[in-house]
């Protein structure tokens, strides 16, 4: 598992992989947007994990992103995050509130061969709703 992170919570991530004596996690600092992109191409999940204390309910930039690399994404957010309406909506990955085992159920039921099938779904929804040509024309349409 590679961690891109930075940030207050680092050090509390690196003392959690060595206390369960994690081996195959990794921890970089953030990387350039065409390393980036580059990177996106060779993984199979796609994690956003927001803080309890964000209430907003807004998307994630890193969320689109993330469908438009045709990963399959697990988001744990508030309740209130509108990610989770997303997420059902594409049906391109898993959500939780925070709930430990909200967040161990999703993982359980994560089958490996699911994963290109979920991924593809959140890249064909974001195809459909969310490219400029299909916005423009919506918003015509609303005029």
């Amino acid at each position: 598992m590679i961690l891109l992170i930075e940030g207050s919570e680092v050090p509390a991530f690196k003392n959690y992989i060595n206390k369960k004596n994690l081996q195959n996690i990794r921890i970089f600092p953030f990387i350039s947007s065409e390393d980036y992109e580059s990177l996106l191409s060779k993984v199979d999940i796609g994690l956003i994990a927001l803080s309890e204390d964000v209430k907003t309910p807004v998307v994630p930039g890193k969320l689109l992103g993330y469908m438009k690399a045709s990963l399959t994404v697990i988001v744990i957010a508030d309740k209130y995050n509108d990610s989770h309406k997303l997420l059902k909506e594409s049906g391109c990955g898993f959500s939780s509130n925070h709930e430990k085992e909200n967040v161990d159920q999703m993982l359980n039921d994560l089958d490996k061969s699911d994963l290109k099938l979920l991924g593809n779904k959140g890249y064909s929804y974001a195809y459909e709703n969310f490219r400029m040509e299909n916005i423009i024309d919506k918003l015509f349409e609303n005029l």
